[in-house]
Protein backbone atom coordinates (compact mmCIF):
# COMPACT_ATOMS: atom_id res chain seq x y z
CA UNK A 1 0.00 0.00 0.00
CA UNK A 2 1.59 3.49 -0.64
CA UNK A 3 0.11 7.14 -0.15
CA UNK A 4 1.25 9.68 -2.51
CA UNK A 5 1.05 13.35 -1.14
CA UNK A 6 -2.11 12.23 0.77
CA UNK A 7 -3.89 12.72 -2.67
CA UNK A 8 -3.59 9.02 -4.25
CA UNK A 9 -3.85 5.73 -2.42
CA UNK A 10 -2.42 2.64 -4.45
CA UNK A 11 -2.96 -0.81 -3.42
CA UNK A 12 -0.97 -3.74 -4.98
CA UNK A 13 -1.14 -7.70 -4.32
CA UNK A 14 -0.48 -10.35 -5.24
CA UNK A 15 -2.35 -14.03 -4.04
CA UNK A 16 -1.12 -17.56 -4.47
CA UNK A 17 -3.37 -20.43 -3.97
CA UNK A 18 -2.85 -24.19 -3.76
CA UNK A 19 -5.32 -26.12 -4.08
CA UNK A 20 -5.04 -30.71 -3.93
CA UNK A 21 -8.24 -32.63 -4.20
CA UNK A 22 -6.73 -35.56 -3.08
CA UNK A 23 -9.44 -38.12 -5.06
CA UNK A 24 -10.36 -39.82 -7.67
CA UNK A 25 -12.61 -38.61 -11.08
CA UNK A 26 -13.39 -40.20 -13.82
CA UNK A 27 -13.32 -38.95 -17.71
CA UNK A 28 -14.98 -41.81 -19.07
CA UNK A 29 -18.36 -41.77 -17.14
CA UNK A 30 -20.20 -41.08 -21.01
CA UNK A 31 -18.69 -44.29 -22.06
CA UNK A 32 -19.51 -46.74 -19.14
CA UNK A 33 -22.80 -44.89 -17.99
CA UNK A 34 -25.22 -47.73 -19.76
CA UNK A 35 -28.98 -49.14 -19.18
CA UNK A 36 -29.04 -51.88 -16.56
CA UNK A 37 -28.74 -53.17 -13.16
CA UNK A 38 -26.52 -51.20 -10.60
CA UNK A 39 -23.45 -50.66 -10.79
CA UNK A 40 -20.28 -48.60 -10.40
CA UNK A 41 -18.52 -46.18 -12.97
CA UNK A 42 -14.55 -47.12 -11.80
CA UNK A 43 -13.35 -48.47 -14.29
CA UNK A 44 -11.31 -45.73 -15.63
CA UNK A 45 -10.75 -43.63 -12.48
CA UNK A 46 -7.81 -41.49 -12.42
CA UNK A 47 -5.98 -38.80 -9.91
CA UNK A 48 -6.74 -35.31 -9.81
CA UNK A 49 -4.45 -32.67 -10.88
CA UNK A 50 -3.71 -30.33 -8.20
CA UNK A 51 -4.24 -26.62 -8.78
CA UNK A 52 -1.82 -23.83 -8.58
CA UNK A 53 -3.06 -20.24 -9.55
CA UNK A 54 -1.66 -16.37 -9.35
CA UNK A 55 -3.90 -13.61 -8.71
CA UNK A 56 -2.49 -10.26 -9.43
CA UNK A 57 -4.85 -7.32 -7.67
CA UNK A 58 -4.97 -3.47 -7.82
CA UNK A 59 -6.69 -0.57 -6.73
CA UNK A 60 -6.65 3.12 -6.74
CA UNK A 61 -8.23 5.76 -4.99
CA UNK A 62 -8.04 9.24 -5.80
CA UNK A 63 -9.65 12.37 -3.68
CA UNK A 64 -11.53 15.05 -6.20
CA UNK A 65 -12.35 17.45 -4.00
CA UNK A 66 -12.93 17.40 -0.32
CA UNK A 67 -16.03 15.68 -0.14
CA UNK A 68 -15.50 13.58 -3.10
CA UNK A 69 -13.35 10.66 -4.42
CA UNK A 70 -13.06 8.20 -7.08
CA UNK A 71 -12.01 4.85 -7.32
CA UNK A 72 -10.42 1.95 -9.42
CA UNK A 73 -10.06 -1.58 -9.12
CA UNK A 74 -8.72 -5.03 -11.21
CA UNK A 75 -8.19 -8.29 -9.87
CA UNK A 76 -8.32 -11.70 -10.49
CA UNK A 77 -10.63 -14.26 -7.93
CA UNK A 78 -10.35 -18.07 -8.04
CA UNK A 79 -13.07 -20.08 -6.90
CA UNK A 80 -13.21 -23.92 -5.59
CA UNK A 81 -16.88 -25.23 -5.52
CA UNK A 82 -18.03 -26.08 -2.34
CA UNK A 83 -16.73 -29.90 -0.99
CA UNK A 84 -20.17 -31.17 -1.07
CA UNK A 85 -20.38 -30.54 -4.75
CA UNK A 86 -17.19 -31.21 -5.55
CA UNK A 87 -16.77 -34.76 -3.89
CA UNK A 88 -20.96 -36.02 -4.75
CA UNK A 89 -20.99 -39.25 -5.08
CA UNK A 90 -17.65 -41.03 -4.74
CA UNK A 91 -18.04 -44.27 -5.22
CA UNK A 92 -19.77 -42.74 -8.73
CA UNK A 93 -22.83 -45.34 -8.37
CA UNK A 94 -25.37 -45.65 -11.12
CA UNK A 95 -29.03 -47.27 -9.68
CA UNK A 96 -31.56 -48.29 -12.19
CA UNK A 97 -34.23 -45.89 -13.45
CA UNK A 98 -32.53 -42.77 -11.24
CA UNK A 99 -30.98 -40.11 -12.91
CA UNK A 100 -27.39 -39.44 -10.43
CA UNK A 101 -25.56 -36.40 -10.15
CA UNK A 102 -21.57 -36.70 -9.73
CA UNK A 103 -18.89 -34.50 -8.52
CA UNK A 104 -15.82 -34.59 -10.33
CA UNK A 105 -13.00 -33.08 -8.14
CA UNK A 106 -10.95 -32.47 -11.14
CA UNK A 107 -12.89 -29.20 -11.94
CA UNK A 108 -10.74 -26.32 -12.60
CA UNK A 109 -11.08 -23.58 -10.13
CA UNK A 110 -13.85 -21.07 -11.67
CA UNK A 111 -11.50 -17.85 -12.43
CA UNK A 112 -12.95 -14.21 -12.06
CA UNK A 113 -11.21 -10.84 -13.81
CA UNK A 114 -12.86 -8.19 -12.08
CA UNK A 115 -13.03 -4.61 -13.09
CA UNK A 116 -14.81 -1.73 -10.64
CA UNK A 117 -15.07 2.32 -10.71
CA UNK A 118 -16.94 4.38 -8.80
CA UNK A 119 -17.37 7.88 -7.62
CA UNK A 120 -18.91 9.11 -4.08
CA UNK A 121 -19.23 12.45 -3.25
CA UNK A 122 -21.18 14.77 -0.79
CA UNK A 123 -23.73 16.65 -2.25
CA UNK A 124 -24.68 18.73 1.06
CA UNK A 125 -23.45 17.71 4.62
CA UNK A 126 -26.03 15.17 5.13
CA UNK A 127 -26.36 13.82 1.51
CA UNK A 128 -23.86 11.33 -0.38
CA UNK A 129 -24.23 9.66 -3.48
CA UNK A 130 -22.40 6.81 -4.43
CA UNK A 131 -22.05 5.22 -8.50
CA UNK A 132 -20.49 1.89 -9.25
CA UNK A 133 -19.83 0.34 -12.27
CA UNK A 134 -18.61 -3.42 -12.60
CA UNK A 135 -17.60 -5.83 -14.77
CA UNK A 136 -17.19 -9.74 -14.01
CA UNK A 137 -15.85 -11.91 -16.72
CA UNK A 138 -15.66 -15.55 -15.64
CA UNK A 139 -14.11 -18.40 -17.28
CA UNK A 140 -14.46 -22.10 -16.20
CA UNK A 141 -17.76 -21.44 -14.90
CA UNK A 142 -18.65 -24.19 -12.33
CA UNK A 143 -21.73 -25.78 -13.65
CA UNK A 144 -23.80 -29.02 -12.53
CA UNK A 145 -24.14 -29.52 -16.36
CA UNK A 146 -26.64 -32.46 -17.62
CA UNK A 147 -25.42 -35.14 -20.45
CA UNK A 148 -26.48 -38.15 -22.09
CA UNK A 149 -24.56 -41.59 -21.71
CA UNK A 150 -23.95 -44.79 -23.40
CA UNK A 151 -26.36 -44.64 -26.97
CA UNK A 152 -27.96 -41.44 -25.32
CA UNK A 153 -30.81 -43.47 -23.41
CA UNK A 154 -30.56 -42.36 -19.88
CA UNK A 155 -29.54 -39.05 -18.74
CA UNK A 156 -26.75 -38.32 -15.87
CA UNK A 157 -25.64 -34.71 -13.95
CA UNK A 158 -21.99 -34.20 -13.23
CA UNK A 159 -20.30 -31.23 -12.36
CA UNK A 160 -18.48 -29.18 -14.79
CA UNK A 161 -16.63 -26.11 -16.30
CA UNK A 162 -18.53 -24.07 -18.62
CA UNK A 163 -16.85 -22.10 -20.89
CA UNK A 164 -17.65 -18.40 -20.71
CA UNK A 165 -19.73 -15.87 -18.40
CA UNK A 166 -19.92 -12.28 -17.76
CA UNK A 167 -21.98 -10.20 -14.74
CA UNK A 168 -21.76 -6.36 -15.65
CA UNK A 169 -23.56 -3.85 -14.44
CA UNK A 170 -24.12 0.02 -12.61
CA UNK A 171 -25.24 0.72 -8.81
CA UNK A 172 -26.48 3.96 -8.12
CA UNK A 173 -27.49 4.54 -4.18
CA UNK A 174 -28.52 7.91 -2.14
CA UNK A 175 -27.46 8.17 1.48
CA UNK A 176 -29.41 10.60 3.76
CA UNK A 177 -28.55 10.59 7.29
CA UNK A 178 -30.69 11.99 10.11
CA UNK A 179 -29.56 16.10 10.05
CA UNK A 180 -30.23 17.81 13.66
CA UNK A 181 -33.42 18.81 14.46
CA UNK A 182 -34.87 16.64 11.91
CA UNK A 183 -36.66 13.08 12.01
CA UNK A 184 -36.08 12.15 8.93
CA UNK A 185 -33.41 9.57 7.05
CA UNK A 186 -33.59 7.53 4.06
CA UNK A 187 -31.70 5.46 1.69
CA UNK A 188 -32.24 4.78 -1.64
CA UNK A 189 -30.54 2.15 -3.92
CA UNK A 190 -30.65 1.03 -8.03
CA UNK A 191 -29.12 -1.69 -9.65
CA UNK A 192 -29.08 -2.51 -13.35
CA UNK A 193 -27.13 -5.58 -13.89
CA UNK A 194 -27.08 -8.50 -16.48
CA UNK A 195 -26.00 -12.24 -15.96
CA UNK A 196 -24.81 -14.27 -18.80
CA UNK A 197 -23.49 -17.73 -19.83
CA UNK A 198 -22.83 -20.40 -22.79
CA UNK A 199 -26.32 -22.11 -22.83
CA UNK A 200 -26.76 -25.91 -21.72
CA UNK A 201 -29.82 -26.67 -23.11
CA UNK A 202 -31.18 -28.63 -25.06
CA UNK A 203 -29.60 -31.36 -23.92
CA UNK A 204 -30.56 -33.71 -27.03
CA UNK A 205 -29.12 -31.07 -29.62
CA UNK A 206 -25.61 -30.64 -27.48
CA UNK A 207 -25.18 -34.23 -26.80
CA UNK A 208 -25.78 -35.63 -30.97
CA UNK A 209 -23.87 -32.37 -31.96
CA UNK A 210 -20.78 -34.44 -29.93
CA UNK A 211 -21.66 -37.79 -31.18
CA UNK A 212 -21.67 -36.68 -34.21
CA UNK A 213 -18.40 -34.05 -34.40
CA UNK A 214 -20.18 -31.14 -35.05
CA UNK A 215 -19.37 -27.70 -33.24
CA UNK A 216 -22.48 -26.51 -30.94
CA UNK A 217 -24.14 -23.30 -31.45
CA UNK A 218 -22.64 -21.70 -28.53
CA UNK A 219 -24.50 -17.91 -27.61
CA UNK A 220 -25.09 -16.81 -23.84
CA UNK A 221 -28.43 -16.65 -22.06
CA UNK A 222 -29.39 -15.10 -18.85
CA UNK A 223 -28.82 -17.45 -15.81
CA UNK A 224 -31.98 -18.42 -13.56
CA UNK A 225 -30.76 -15.96 -10.16
CA UNK A 226 -30.55 -13.18 -13.38
CA UNK A 227 -32.84 -10.19 -12.20
CA UNK A 228 -31.80 -6.87 -14.43
CA UNK A 229 -33.84 -4.52 -12.58
CA UNK A 230 -33.51 -4.53 -8.17
CA UNK A 231 -34.69 -1.06 -5.97
CA UNK A 232 -34.32 -1.06 -2.50
CA UNK A 233 -35.44 1.71 -0.35
CA UNK A 234 -35.62 2.30 3.47
CA UNK A 235 -37.17 5.76 5.08
CA UNK A 236 -37.03 6.28 9.06
CA UNK A 237 -38.61 8.88 11.65
CA UNK A 238 -37.69 8.66 14.51
CA UNK A 239 -36.42 10.48 17.64
CA UNK A 240 -33.49 8.79 19.33
CA UNK A 241 -34.48 7.36 22.61
CA UNK A 242 -38.29 8.13 22.39
CA UNK A 243 -39.98 6.53 19.10
CA UNK A 244 -38.77 4.90 15.72
CA UNK A 245 -40.79 3.87 12.74
CA UNK A 246 -39.15 2.33 9.89
CA UNK A 247 -40.18 1.17 6.30
CA UNK A 248 -38.31 -1.00 4.28
CA UNK A 249 -39.08 -1.37 0.42
CA UNK A 250 -38.16 -3.66 -2.64
CA UNK A 251 -38.86 -4.32 -5.72
CA UNK A 252 -37.24 -6.45 -8.61
CA UNK A 253 -37.95 -8.08 -11.75
CA UNK A 254 -38.94 -11.36 -12.21
CA UNK A 255 -35.69 -14.56 -12.88
CA UNK A 256 -35.79 -15.91 -16.54
CA UNK A 257 -37.13 -19.05 -17.18
CA UNK A 258 -37.62 -21.90 -20.64
CA UNK A 259 -41.05 -21.88 -21.83
CA UNK A 260 -42.20 -25.15 -22.44
CA UNK A 261 -45.59 -26.83 -23.69
CA UNK A 262 -47.36 -29.83 -24.55
CA UNK A 263 -46.23 -30.37 -28.48
CA UNK A 264 -50.65 -30.60 -29.32
CA UNK A 265 -50.69 -27.03 -27.46
CA UNK A 266 -47.84 -24.97 -29.29
CA UNK A 267 -45.71 -27.51 -31.30
CA UNK A 268 -42.32 -26.17 -30.87
CA UNK A 269 -39.29 -25.32 -28.47
CA UNK A 270 -37.64 -21.92 -26.92
CA UNK A 271 -35.04 -21.02 -26.42
CA UNK A 272 -33.22 -21.55 -23.13
CA UNK A 273 -34.37 -18.93 -20.22
CA UNK A 274 -36.07 -16.67 -22.93
CA UNK A 275 -39.21 -15.93 -20.69
CA UNK A 276 -39.43 -13.97 -17.37
CA UNK A 277 -41.41 -14.35 -14.29
CA UNK A 278 -43.38 -11.46 -12.81
CA UNK A 279 -42.01 -8.74 -11.07
CA UNK A 280 -42.13 -8.76 -7.25
CA UNK A 281 -42.36 -5.76 -4.81
CA UNK A 282 -42.80 -5.89 -0.90
CA UNK A 283 -42.97 -3.35 1.67
CA UNK A 284 -41.97 -4.21 5.46
CA UNK A 285 -42.84 -1.84 8.52
CA UNK A 286 -41.56 -1.64 11.75
CA UNK A 287 -42.49 0.84 14.87
CA UNK A 288 -40.61 1.12 18.36
CA UNK A 289 -41.41 2.60 21.49
CA UNK A 290 -38.38 3.07 23.79
CA UNK A 291 -39.24 3.43 27.79
CA UNK A 292 -37.05 3.52 30.95
CA UNK A 293 -38.27 2.32 34.29
CA UNK A 294 -36.37 1.78 37.82
CA UNK A 295 -33.01 1.53 35.38
CA UNK A 296 -34.09 -0.91 33.15
CA UNK A 297 -34.63 -0.12 29.71
CA UNK A 298 -37.10 -1.37 27.25
CA UNK A 299 -39.69 -1.08 24.32
CA UNK A 300 -42.50 -2.44 22.81
CA UNK A 301 -42.56 -2.72 18.64
CA UNK A 302 -44.71 -4.26 16.40
CA UNK A 303 -43.13 -5.52 13.19
CA UNK A 304 -45.59 -6.44 9.81
CA UNK A 305 -43.45 -8.16 6.99
CA UNK A 306 -45.25 -7.71 3.54
CA UNK A 307 -47.39 -4.52 4.82
CA UNK A 308 -49.26 -4.56 1.34
CA UNK A 309 -50.08 -8.36 1.95
CA UNK A 310 -48.54 -8.68 -1.87
CA UNK A 311 -48.28 -12.26 -3.71
CA UNK A 312 -45.35 -12.79 -5.41
CA UNK A 313 -44.87 -15.24 -7.75
CA UNK A 314 -41.24 -17.34 -6.56
CA UNK A 315 -41.46 -20.28 -8.74
CA UNK A 316 -43.70 -20.56 -12.21
CA UNK A 317 -44.74 -23.69 -14.17
CA UNK A 318 -42.93 -23.62 -17.40
CA UNK A 319 -45.66 -23.67 -19.46
CA UNK A 320 -47.99 -21.15 -18.04
CA UNK A 321 -45.91 -18.67 -16.33
CA UNK A 322 -47.72 -18.40 -13.33
CA UNK A 323 -46.99 -20.06 -9.63
CA UNK A 324 -50.47 -21.54 -9.28
CA UNK A 325 -51.71 -22.30 -12.80
CA UNK A 326 -50.39 -25.66 -14.83
CA UNK A 327 -52.13 -25.42 -18.52
CA UNK A 328 -52.43 -29.33 -17.50
CA UNK A 329 -55.56 -28.34 -15.97
CA UNK A 330 -57.09 -27.23 -19.15
CA UNK A 331 -55.24 -29.69 -21.88
CA UNK A 332 -55.75 -32.69 -19.82
CA UNK A 333 -58.75 -32.39 -17.38
CA UNK A 334 -59.41 -36.27 -17.28
CA UNK A 335 -56.25 -36.98 -15.58
CA UNK A 336 -57.73 -37.12 -12.24
CA UNK A 337 -60.69 -39.09 -13.62
CA UNK A 338 -60.20 -42.05 -12.00
CA UNK A 339 -59.33 -40.66 -8.53
CA UNK A 340 -62.50 -38.99 -8.84
CA UNK A 341 -64.18 -42.14 -9.31
CA UNK A 342 -62.92 -43.07 -6.28
CA UNK A 343 -63.70 -40.20 -4.29
CA UNK A 344 -67.53 -40.33 -5.39
CA UNK A 345 -67.27 -44.55 -4.42
CA UNK A 346 -65.87 -43.28 -0.97
CA UNK A 347 -62.58 -44.62 -1.65
CA UNK A 348 -60.76 -41.39 -1.28
CA UNK A 349 -60.66 -40.97 2.34
CA UNK A 350 -59.39 -37.27 3.50
CA UNK A 351 -59.21 -36.27 -0.52
CA UNK A 352 -61.88 -34.18 -1.37
CA UNK A 353 -62.94 -33.04 -5.29
CA UNK A 354 -61.80 -29.61 -4.47
CA UNK A 355 -58.18 -30.41 -3.39
CA UNK A 356 -58.15 -32.21 -7.31
CA UNK A 357 -59.22 -28.66 -9.14
CA UNK A 358 -56.58 -26.66 -7.19
CA UNK A 359 -53.60 -29.58 -7.08
CA UNK A 360 -51.34 -27.13 -8.95
CA UNK A 361 -52.27 -24.35 -6.60
CA UNK A 362 -49.31 -24.64 -4.56
CA UNK A 363 -48.95 -21.91 -1.56
CA UNK A 364 -45.03 -22.53 -1.31
CA UNK A 365 -44.53 -21.43 -5.18
CA UNK A 366 -45.79 -17.67 -3.70
CA UNK A 367 -44.58 -15.34 -0.86
CA UNK A 368 -45.85 -16.08 2.34
CA UNK A 369 -48.83 -13.58 3.12
CA UNK A 370 -48.78 -10.21 5.98
CA UNK A 371 -46.96 -11.63 9.19
CA UNK A 372 -47.78 -8.66 12.33
CA UNK A 373 -45.78 -9.47 15.12
CA UNK A 374 -45.91 -7.37 18.52
CA UNK A 375 -42.96 -7.69 21.39
CA UNK A 376 -41.20 -6.43 24.02
CA UNK A 377 -37.56 -5.90 24.23
CA UNK A 378 -35.63 -5.47 27.54
CA UNK A 379 -31.91 -4.24 28.15
CA UNK A 380 -29.76 -4.57 31.14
Amino acid sequence: KAEFARTLILIVGLRYEYFDPAADFNPKISEEFTVGAPTFLTENLTPAEKKHRLSPRISVAYPITDRGAIRFSYGHFYQVPSLSRLYRNPDFKQLSGITPTFGNPNVNPQKSVQYEIGLQQALTDNLKVDITGYYKDVRDYIFTQEFRGGKGELTYRELTNLSYANTRGITISLLMRRSPGSPISATLNYTFQLAEGNRTEPVDEIFFDFKAGRQTETFLVPFGFDRQHILNATLTFSEPGDWRVSTIGRFRTGKPYTPSFPSNVVPISFEQRSARQSAQWNVDLHAEKFFSFFGLSYSLFIRVENLFDTENELFVYSNSGQALFNINQKVNPTQFSDLRRRIQRGDGGLIADSDLDNFYADPSRVNAPRLVRLGVSFAF
